[in-house]
C-alpha cells in the first residue's frame, strides 16, 4: 500500500491484506512493528513513523478505543495480483484463497 502523506510525499506498507468491498480497512499495531513501523502512542494518540523516522499517520483515539484515520492511498497496480480468468478468481475463492499458482 503507498499512502500519499498530506505534504505530497509516500509511504510504503508492503505485505498487506486487502479484501475488496470493505468499508473499512483494519492495520494491525503488531503487524506494523514487526515490519518495522516505530509507533510511539501517548496523551491519546498514535503516531506512526516510517524507517526514516518520518511520521506516517496520527489518528488520535476513538469512543471506541481505536484509531480512525483516513488514508489518502494512490493507486498502484501490483502485476502479480492482475488475472484476466475470471472463472480462476472464483476457484480462488472457493479454495479459501488458494494461490493460482496451486490451481493450476
Amino acid at each position: 500500500m503507498v499512502i500519499r502523506r498530506s505534504n505530497g510525499s509516500s509511504a510504503i506498507i508492503e505485505d498487506i491484506l486487502y479484501v475488496p468491498g470493505m468499508k473499512c480497512n483494519l492495520l494491525s499495531v503488531g503487524q506494523l512493528i514487526e515490519k518495522g513501523f516505530p509507533i510511539t502512542m501517548k496523551n491519546e494518540v498514535l503516531e506512526l513513523f516510517d524507517a526514516s523516522n518520518k511520521l506516517v499517520l496520527r489518528p488520535p483515539l476513538s469512543k471506541n478505543r481505536t484509531f480512525k484515520t483516513l488514508i489518502s492511498s494512490t493507486k498502484v497496480q501490483c502485476p502479480q495480483t492482475v488475472v484476466e480468468n475470471k472463472q480462476s478468481w472464483l476457484w480462488h475463492l472457493r479454495f479459501g484463497d488458494l494461490n493460482f499458482k496451486s490451481l493450476n
